[in-house]
């Protein structure tokens, strides 16, 4: 079984976030009891402050099936909604490789940088080396804590580069001077 990881980016007004993290508690609550959730978080956007993600960790596609069956088929989605300003972007990416700490082992105050790159037809394992030789790089900094690397359920040819750090200046430290795909940063919120 593959870990698999909901992606759920969304942008609120930063005088909704307590509100917003009360909901997903009471839904963090319902999701401890479908079989293999590992885990949620939630995290602002290092540059925008009304961009927010909230992940969730499951133990197999199959899990966070059953989790999304949860979220979408309750009251809450329709509750937590009205607090957005925009309907929120969700991505499943199932999980080919983890090293170091888990998303659901940082702490308050740790960041972590999302990568999204697209594979040629016929080129994904290139790209798959080519990631795996950045995040080894990457584990040398001081302050990065662990990377997950997996692809997108819907464009398998779509990988997702995950890397966890100490903080923003750890995080910082760690970019090229020209990057020709979009890395985001977010810090954990709680």
């Amino acid at each position: 079984m593959a870990d698999t990881l909901i992606l759920a980016r969304m942008r609120l007004s930063p005088n909704r976030v307590a509100e917003l993290d009360k909901r997903e508690a009471i839904t963090a609550g319902k999701l401890a009891r479908v079989k293999g959730f590992l885990g949620r978080s939630s995290w602002r956007d290092a540059g925008d402050d009304v961009a927010h993600l909230t992940l969730y960790e499951y133990d197999s596609p199959e899990a966070a099936a059953e989790g999304l069956k949860v979220v979408v088929e309750g009251p809450i989605l329709v509750e937590s909604s009205r607090l957005l300003l925009s309907p929120p972007d969700v991505e499943q990416v199932v999980v080919v490789k983890a090293s170091g700490k888990h998303v659901r082992e940082t702490s308050v105050g740790n960041v972590m940088s999302i990568s999204a790159r697209i594979a040629d037809p016929g080129l994904g394992e290139s790209l798959d080396q080519d990631l795996e030789n950045i995040f080894g790089e990457l584990a040398a900094i001081d302050g990065f804590l662990g990377s997950v690397r997996g692809y997108r359920t819907l464009v398998e040819e779509e990988r997702i580069g995950i890397a966890l750090w100490r903080d923003l200046p750890a995080f910082q430290r760690s970019l090229p001077e020209k990057t020709m795909y979009e890395l985001k940063a977010y810090k954990r919120i709680l």
